[in-house]
């Protein structure tokens, strides 16, 4: 998995930016012994809030996105498929000087859909951690 995240944010701890998110892993067909690779790529327009402004180095976070998902099957099963994608997020930065170190949990919600119009979930949750740069 890999995600590139741009954001501006205000003084007061108020932040909106775009992000792109990116994963892939294997899945099977629920019921079958089919078995495939799925690849997704989210890209969201996010906004935060980081509690206690931009003073000290310790910047917890919370958030939430909206976007759209594409998902990509290989193997058993091959398609594609897009839709809405919704996260939510939570996490702290701890910054020193103009590069930072961050811990996040994001639950990314995407059910896409694909030419036979059948729903397919494409989301997902977890711990990511990163590096982030001030400019």
């Amino acid at each position: 998995m890999a995600g590139l995240e741009a954001e501006l944010r205000h003084v007061d701890g108020f932040a909106v930016g775009a992000e792109v998110f990116y994963y892939k892993n294997d899945i099977t067909a629920p019921g079958t012994t089919l078995q495939g690779q799925q690849t997704v790529v989210s890209t969201t327009l996010n906004g935060k809030y980081y509690f206690g402004g931009s003073e000290g180095w310790f910047h917890p976070f919370v958030g939430a996105g909206v976007g759209l998902a594409g998902a990509k099957f290989g193997g058993d099963l091959q398609g594609k498929s897009s839709g809405t994608s919704f996260q939510g997020m939570l996490g702290v930065d701890l910054r020193f000087s103009s590069v930072g170190l961050y811990l996040e949990y994001k639950y990314l919600n995407a059910t896409t859909s694909d030419g036979a119009n059948q729903k397919i979930k494409a989301g997902g949750s977890g711990v990511l951690a990163g590096v982030s740069f001030a400019f």
